[in-house]
């Protein structure tokens, strides 16, 4: 599970992570969920709200998901400016008070304010970013 590196954008099917867990060994059968733009918020949807990993996929009675990370991923939990030009297509993943999950796509006037203001040379040159920019240490 990950983003477009665990997809494999821009590689040849063989030459994805799944694709080279399968071929070290022929008992490994990998599954890749890996979804362009998305952060692990939004990974939590293809076992719960979409429904896409569940046993009529998996045949195996155990095994173990592997989640491929990189710093990009908090900023896609905790918003961005630079996430939100670019990850627009990805959808947006809440919790109501009640612990259910709410997912709908990016398409608030703010959504649409800020991603503006992060394509334009002004937001660039002060390195504007919401909420926040954080530091190197946060991560």
């Amino acid at each position: 599970m990950g983003c477009s590196y665990t997809l494999g954008e821009g590689l040849p099917p063989d030459a994805t992570y799944a694709a080279v867990m399968n071929n070290i060994d022929t008992n490994i059968h990998s599954y890749n969920y890996g979804m362009t733009g998305w952060g692990p918020h939004q990974s939590v949807q293809l076992f719960e709200k979409l429904n896409r990993i569940n046993a009529d996929v998996i045949q195996e009675d155990s095994g173990i998901c592997v989640y491929t990370y990189i710093d990009g991923h908090l900023t896609r939990v905790y918003g961005g400016i630079r996430y939100l030009d670019w990850g627009s297509d990805s959808p947006e993943l809440e919790f109501d008070k009640d612990g259910n999950m709410i997912s709908h796509q990016r398409n608030s006037l703010e959504y649409r304010i800020l991603r503006k203001l992060g394509s334009s040379a002004v937001g660039r040159y002060f390195r504007l970013d919401y909420p926040k920019t954080f530091p190197t240490s946060f991560y």
